[in-house]
């Protein structure tokens, strides 16, 4: 028997839950001039549901896009007609991020260290914040873990 076999199959209620989830992020965002529409969080939540798959991850609940449109709502390089454009990508990078950090940083500490990066180092670049600080942070993240002293250290 297969491991897949075994988990639950997701089904439109689960998407509906999540579209829903995301929605009410709307409270918090509406507040800093940004909104979702119905249809961008279900792109929103098929994006996700998409990089999961790709990547083979298993989500034990918890939505890392609510997580970051609560999160990143509060920026102030974000306008309401990049902000889903903006939560797609971020939603790649995350999950990019995930990965390459050997998932030893949990969603929340992960998602405050790409805000206050793309806040105070990247001015609000995206592409700042995917390539020169992850790039950063994978060195440094893959140097601890093969026992490596931080460039710092030297």
């Amino acid at each position: 028997m297969e491991f897949e076999t075994l988990l639950p199959k997701s089904s439109s209620g689960d998407r509906e839950a999540e579209v829903k989830l995301l929605m009410e992020t709307n409270r918090t965002s509406g507040k800093y001039g940004l909104q979702l529409s119905e249809q961008q969080a279900g792109e929103l939540v098929s994006a996700e549901a998409s990089l999961c798959a790709e990547g083979e991850r298993i989500r034990l609940g918890g939505s890392a896009a609510a997580l970051l449109a609560e999160t990143f709502c509060k920026s102030s390089y974000l306008s309401q007609q990049e902000y889903a454009e903006s939560l797609l990508l971020l939603l790649d990078i995350f999950y990019t991020a995930k990965e390459e950090s050997l998932e030893l940083i949990g969603d929340e500490e992960l998602v405050q260290l790409l805000f206050s990066w793309f806040e105070h180092r990247c001015g609000g670049s995206l592409e700042l914040l995917q390539s020169r600080e992850l790039e950063y942070f994978y060195r440094e993240i893959h140097d601890r873990a093969a026992g490596g002293r931080r460039p710092q250290d030297a």
